[in-house]
């Protein structure tokens, strides 16, 4: 199962698919406006995890991963 550090808000998806991230949560990870994100889909049908563009580079990094790999 996976660990939850904190529920920091709730999102609408638009009728374009957009969903907006709380202000709180931009804060602390220092999302800014123009940053790219990764988006995983992840164990379960319904979930979606979302990275900081470096995030998934360290990330991507730890695992040994390659580009052949990737």
């Amino acid at each position: 199962m996976s660990k939850v550090k904190s529920l920091v808000g709730m999102v609408t998806v638009g009728a374009k698919g957009q969903i907006v991230i709380p202000a709180e949560a931009r804060r602390e990870l220092g999302i800014e406006e123009g940053d790219k994100l990764v988006i995983l889909r992840g164990k379960t049908a319904k979930t979606l995890v979302l990275l900081t563009h470096p995030e998934m580079d360290r990330l991507i990094s730890k695992l040994g991963l390659t580009d052949d790999t990737l």
